[in-house]
């Protein structure tokens, strides 16, 4: 098989072909259509090439990646200094979505940028159980996250290591979003998909997060 594939690329001139071409080469004598989204065609152009500077090219911006990719924003010499936010979900994980939240009285509000919301998470902690929301199943970026613009409207509740802040509306009760600081200090944010409007949370594929089986640190203290 791979003698075939290797006979394939040298006839077709795959391997001279940047980015997804060479696959995409490969792939069309075989009747598998390629990408014909063009937005998804330039993120797969960009990964391969960022890819091959970073493992090639000392993470450095070199010519050749800036005549692949003009639209990036680097120079020649630069460091490629790709972070987790930078490559968080767009286009390659389903088409961003603006989705608005609010609690029940509606005096807390707040929105975040997501791929479509198909899935959710329960925890078991000994929190969790008591409130009973449908989580987001993974944690928003800063970046990508609006929280509620007056925080005299909120309170926070800290318990177990405090590090994670659980904010909840002053007037209604209602417990909206958690912060907690990511690696890099920013913070990052799991959402109580019962507050996103439009969004039906008990209709999600839903798993539980086994909250219960983590060890305590400390009481309880409300702020």
């Amino acid at each position: 098989m791979r003698y075939l594939l290797g006979m394939i690329e040298r006839v077709l001139g795959a391997g001279l072909k940047p980015g997804i071409g060479r696959f995409e080469c490969l792939l069309k004598p075989l009747g598998i259509a390629p990408a014909d989204d063009n937005e998804i065609r330039r993120d797969l152009y960009e990964l391969a090439a960022i890819r091959n500077a970073i493992v090639h090219r000392a993470k450095l911006a070199d010519s050749r990646l800036l005549s692949l990719c003009p639209w990036l924003p680097y120079k020649d010499g630069d460091a490629l200094n790709v972070s987790r936010d930078q490559l968080r979900p767009t286009r390659l994980g389903g088409q961003t979505m603006e989705y608005h939240a609010r609690c029940h009285c509606g005096r807390v509000r707040f929105s975040f940028r997501s791929p479509e919301i198909t899935a959710g998470k329960r925890c078991n902690c000994s929190l969790c159980v008591r409130r009973g929301a449908v989580l987001s199943s993974t944690y928003i970026p800063d970046a990508d996250f609006t929280p509620h613009a007056d925080e005299r409207d909120l309170s926070v509740y800290l318990w177990n290591d405090k590090v994670m802040r659980h904010y909840f509306c002053k007037t209604c009760g209602i417990a909206t979003y958690g912060a907690v600081a990511g690696e890099d200090g920013k913070d990052r944010y799991r959402v109580n998909l019962g507050c996103v409007e439009g969004l039906d949370a008990l209709a999600l594929d839903i798993t539980i997060i086994d909250g219960k089986a983590l060890p305590l640190a400390d009481a309880p203290r409300v702020t």
